[in-house]
């Protein structure tokens, strides 16, 4: 433990004293997630908005019902994107996934503040807001923080696997160290973040609900340093590659591992690499396609039209759900009925965009061929 490159955490597992090594690999990946992170804030920032709100949104949706779908529980999109749409005066606290849902908004915005994470305090009143709602009464914490009776993990032929650390005391004990090494600016946030993920997994501090609170709060860290799309990609990555993330964490857990949780930050760092690699070749692809269609929608002369036609390729080329009125006009920056008018009026004339009715309000999409098509032709 005397060598520059070997850290302390500080905490003695049943393995032994815990510590990872800085290794070639991990400053090769922690230097490559950091260049890939680079290229994505370039071509983020020259996204119209339009797309940037779809492409966001999406990634939005997708880590909430990945982070939820980890643990077997079960969401929407429609029942995630009612929240995220609904007027702050008809938000509704007691809404399935809301405190889970307004927490991972928060990602997206700037100005939105700090989440404290500074006690273990902190990360109670964080559990009790995005995880405890869909709890099971029996599963709930009994203890004055966390949970005073003993949880393990079980493996999918109900064998042990790993047992939490107990008593409460010894929780709060071992949580409050990782909040000290998650805070601490000896280490690369990168790898404090990684670090803290295998912690809670180890330490188990709640009966239920661990793996949410962890991802959540790496997410949080995330987007301190890296673009906010890398932070919401988090749970989607973990879950295209699950045998390699509880692999990393049986290996780290192993007593035959002494302690060593280098594997678990590799494994980390691998995963924030691939999401961070597959949003470059997301954005960059769509980047291309929406330049073609740029120079097609340049043709229609009437500002209100060609933005609205140009919305709705966007809308295609980077999300899944369709936009309404209500999205329109947020847009425009214009009035609903001014919306509505000009989408009506696009398609009296002509213009292929689809409308269909769900349920409360209709929703417009285009198919980008009939569009290419049309405006191929489109003479004003």
């Amino acid at each position: 433990m005397n060598d520059m490159a070997c850290v302390s955490l500080g905490l003695n597992g049943g393995q032994g004293e815990m510590f990872f090594v800085y290794t070639p690999e991990m400053v090769s990946l922690l230097s490559k997630v950091l260049t890939v992170n680079s290229k994505i804030e370039v071509l983020y920032k020259s996204l119209p908005r339009a797309a940037r709100d779809c492409y966001s949104r999406n990634c939005l949706i997708d880590e909430i019902m990945m982070t939820n779908d980890i643990e077997g529980v079960r969401s929407t999109r429609k029942e995630i994107l009612d929240v995220i749409e609904a007027p702050d005066d008809k938000k509704n606290k007691h809404s399935r996934f809301e405190g889970l849902i307004q927490k991972y908004l928060r990602l997206l915005e700037s100005d939105a503040g700090d989440i404290p994470l500074n006690s273990c305090k902190d990360i109670r009143n964080l559990y009790d807001e995005i995880v405890l709602p869909e709890i099971d009464d029996c599963n709930k914490p009994d203890g004055e923080i966390f949970r005073k009776g003993s949880a393990c993990v079980i493996s999918a032929t109900q064998q042990e696997k790993h047992k939490g650390v107990v008593p409460e005391a010894k929780i709060v004990e071992y949580m409050s160290k990782a909040i000290e090494i998650l805070n601490s600016e000896q280490l690369p946030l990168l790898v404090r973040i990684a670090v803290v993920h295998y912690l809670i997994g180890y330490i188990h501090p709640f009966y239920d609900g661990n793996g949410r609170l962890s991802r959540f709060i790496s997410s949080y860290m995330l987007q301190k340093d890296l673009n906010p799309l890398i932070a919401l990609r988090l749970a989607y990555a973990i879950k295209n590659d699950k045998s390699q993330y509880y692999k990393a964490f049986d290996l780290c857990n192993d007593v035959k591992n002494r302690g060593d949780v280098t594997p678990f930050i590799l494994m980390f760092l691998e995963m924030l690499e691939h999401a961070a690699a597959s949003i470059f070749t997301r954005l960059d692809e769509g980047m291309e396609v929406l330049y073609y269609y740029n120079g097609l929608v340049g043709k229609i002369k009437n500002a209100d039209e060609r933005n609205v036609i140009f919305f709705l390729i966007q809308n295609k080329l980077f999300a899944s759900e369709r936009f309404d009125i209500q999205n329109i006009a947020n847009l425009l920056d214009c009035s609903y009925g001014k919306a509505k008018k000009i989408l009506e009026g696009l398609i009296k004339e002509g213009v292929p965009i689809k409308r269909k009715k769900p349920s409360r309000k209709y929703l417009f999409s285009v198919d980008l061929n009939d569009i290419s098509d049309y405006l191929e032709k489109y003479q004003d």
